[in-house]
């Protein structure tokens, strides 16, 4: 059965919540509670060290940047403040790398991507100028891709 041209969407709205059945196109701003949802959610500039990753940080972008008087900076990951498909991101802004650290909670491991060990409880180096994305595959175990190595 194919589309006609006359096919309408049906929509249905319960007060807080609309269901579509069918295809949707919207015109304007599309976002939630979080912001957009076509860009990474709010920056966060890390100014301290160590700097922990606060929980309800899914969908958020952390930089580490030049104007920063750290030194060597350390984030940490702690397992305790994710849950499930929670998704950030890490950019080192700087000429020089920096540790992120993994506390020992991960108790479904901390991977690598592409790299078939566990590194729970390990330092991992974010490159200089390096991007890495950290997913939550289990509410403690975490992979993590990009510009960072053991």
């Amino acid at each position: 059965m194919g589309t006609r041209a006359n096919d309408i969407a049906s929509l249905f709205l319960d007060g807080t919540n609309a269901t579509i059945s069918g295809n949707a196109t919207i015109s304007g701003t599309v976002s939630d509670s979080d912001g957009s949802l076509r860009t990474i959610g709010s920056t966060t500039l890390i100014t301290s060290t160590p700097y922990t990753i606060p929980s309800g940080s899914s969908g958020k972008l952390f930089r580490i940047d030049t104007g920063a008087t750290l030194g060597t900076t350390t984030v940490n990951v702690n397992e305790a403040n994710f849950d499930q498909g929670d998704i950030f991101t890490i950019f080192n802004n700087t000429n020089s790398d920096r540790t992120v650290t993994f506390d020992a909670n991960f108790t479904n491991n901390v991977r690598l991507a592409g790299v078939d060990s566990n590194f729970n409880g390990v330092n991992m180096t974010l490159s200089l100028f390096g991007v890495a994305t950290f997913v939550a595959y289990e509410s403690d175990g975490m992979t993590v891709s990009g510009n960072i190595s053991p």
